[in-house]
């Protein structure tokens, strides 16, 4: 009796022991919580995922990989896998023996991390004078606080915040965990440039070796189809996918729809032309060149003023500023070109080019370009006579002389003479001479015309012309630089695609069917907010420009 006792004791012990040992394991609890003790990032050449140490508060190890898409957060925070640290506190929700979420809790002080440490990348979808929304890298639409004037940087150069574009991909440093205020932002390489939108039957595709080849390709150039190549293969990225009748189809199963007539958008990835979508179609194709009437965000769709009703989603392409962008860009009132496929009643953007660009990139900017006689030329300021201002691609004249200011940063180009001057020269009284005094009179002295690129009121560059000009007669055309060269008899020149003149009367911009040729020798040429040189205008840029029919006059590089 007494050899009984002691085995059911013994039994019993060792199902308390099993009971504790089970609220111990994470993979019967679905959860695992306790101290981190190391992290292994993933190592891509060998499909290894990512990995995590932790240790319960009961004092056991376990290691679990992590789902690649897993959501991983610091006190509320999403944040990359590398900025968990050792013995931060955590809690991971397990699907099977997989880490789907992570959430971390900080350990020294709460909210605290080196300043400039937290970083959040995203791509830009709205700006306005004191926030900027991005969608972060997990989807998820975010909006921060910003001041106009926290440090900016493109491509390890200082930029201002009116060369912000929506559809930049940029990375967000904050010096506080908590804080929603950016300290300093860092714009990833030249947002998104669209090269070329093609079209073609689709020969074939090439999952492992990353290329898909269509046969009698055809590209869009100055707003028309032209035959391309009979054959032509692009290089496709890792995230590439094919949509039909905005149906997500996975690259292997391609394959199937060989054959078919496919559209591709092309960008610039470190030199090399990349191909991220292709758009099968489905039905029947049609292109409209219209005005969006207006925009329904509920069913994601938008009314031309031909009254056709096209739906957008997900394979949707939006180009605008010849970049790729987020819906968050359409509104009435803009033309576009739409590539769209289905039937009448039921109709799919393929892809939506938003014609034109203006002056500003976006909300956020206040540039302004001014043109007039000289008046007057201070130590710090200048003045206009009759002066004319560019607004909504129309210069308007002015009775009231306006004043803008100048600073040692300020660039001037003597037009005449082709070359710079200094702000010393330009205030010495040459440029703006009292057209009614004796001296002035006797020597048919007349006051310079000037071109002034203004942010807000300060300019930032200024271009001096001997000859009066008429603004208001000039033609306002945006293109993308095709190429640049030097010619004998007229000197630099540029041969522009892709061109359209603003048309007032229409209220709308009317594509060109062909290269366009302008001459550089006389335009004030802005980039960065920086006065260059017509040798610095480079292929696949994309201009804003005022033009005196053959010669450019203000260009501004968008």
């Amino acid at each position: 009796m007494k050899k009984i006792l002691v085995l059911l004791l013994v039994a019993v012990m060792l199902n308390m022991g099993a009971a504790v040992s089970l609220e111990d394991n994470p993979l019967a609890l679905g959860y695992i919580e306790g101290y981190v003790v190391k992290v292994m990032p993933a190592v891509a050449e060998s499909n290894v995922p990512a990995h995590i140490n932790i240790e319960t508060y009961q004092g056991s190890f376990y290691e679990f990989p992590l789902m690649a898409d897993a959501s991983i957060t610091i006190d509320q925070r999403i944040v990359k896998l590398e900025e968990i640290r050792k013995n931060m506190e955590v809690y991971g929700v397990l699907q099977g023996r997989q880490i789907v979420s992570l959430e971390a809790y900080s350990t020294v002080k709460m909210g605290y991390i080196q300043p400039g440490k937290q970083v959040v990348t995203g791509t830009i979808m709205q700006m306005s004078a004191n926030t900027i929304e991005i969608i972060n890298e997990q989807g998820v639409p975010v909006q921060y606080n910003w001041s106009f004037y926290i440090p900016i940087s493109r491509k390890g150069q200082a930029i201002a915040g009116q060369n912000l574009y929506i559809g930049d991909r940029v990375k967000l440093y904050f010096d506080e965990m908590a804080s929603n205020n950016i300290s300093r932002i860092e714009v990833e390489g030249d947002s998104v440039l669209v090269k070329d939108i093609y079209r073609g039957k689709l020969a074939k595709i090439g999952v492992n070796d990353q290329q898909i080849t269509l046969k009698s390709v055809e590209v869009f150039k100055d707003n028309s189809w032209r035959a391309y190549q009979p054959l032509q293969k692009f290089a496709i990225d890792s995230g590439f996918a094919g949509y039909i009748g905005g149906m997500k189809v996975a690259p292997r199963s391609l394959q199937y729809y060989e054959g078919k007539e496919v559209y591709l958008v092309t960008s610039n990835v470190l030199g090399k032309e990349m191909a991220n979508r292709a758009l099968i179609q489905a039905q029947y194709i049609s292109t409209d060149t219209n005005r969006i009437q207006n925009i329904n965000w509920f069913s994601q769709a938008f009314e031309l003023e031909n009254k056709k009703n096209i739906s957008f989603n997900e394979a949707t392409i939006i180009i605008k500023d010849e970049r790729l962008q987020d819906f968050n860009v359409l509104a009435p009132g803009l033309d576009a070109l739409v590539i769209s496929d289905g039937n009448n009643d039921n109709r799919l953007a393929y892809i939506v080019k938003i014609s034109g660009s203006n002056i500003n990139n976006s909300p956020v900017a206040d540039n302004q370009i001014w043109a007039g006689k000289l008046s007057q030329a201070f130590e710090g300021s200048l003045w206009l006579e009759n002066p004319y201002k560019l607004t909504d691609n129309l210069w308007e004249y002015s009775s009231d002389d306006v004043e803008v200011y100048f600073d040692t940063d300020t660039a001037v180009y003597n037009v005449t003479t082709g070359k710079r001057i200094s702000l010393k020269d330009l205030s010495s009284g040459l440029y703006s001479i009292d057209e009614s005094s004796d001296w002035g009179y006797d020597n048919g002295l007349e006051k310079w015309f000037v071109y002034v690129y203004a942010n807000g009121d300060r300019a930032a560059a200024i271009a001096l012309s001997k000859d009066y000009e008429y603004p208001d007669e000039h033609r306002i055309t945006n293109a993308t630089v095709l190429s640049v060269e030097e010619d004998s008899l007229v000197g630099w020149v540029v041969n522009l695609q892709n061109a359209m003149d603003w048309s007032e009367r229409r209220q709308q911009w009317m594509p060109r069917n062909s290269v366009l040729r302008m001459g550089l020798e006389e335009a004030l040429i802005i980039q960065n907010n920086t006065l260059i040189a017509p040798d610095e205008l480079k292929p696949g840029s994309v201009l804003y420009i005022s033009r005196d029919d053959f010669f450019g006059k203000v260009i501004l590089v968008k």
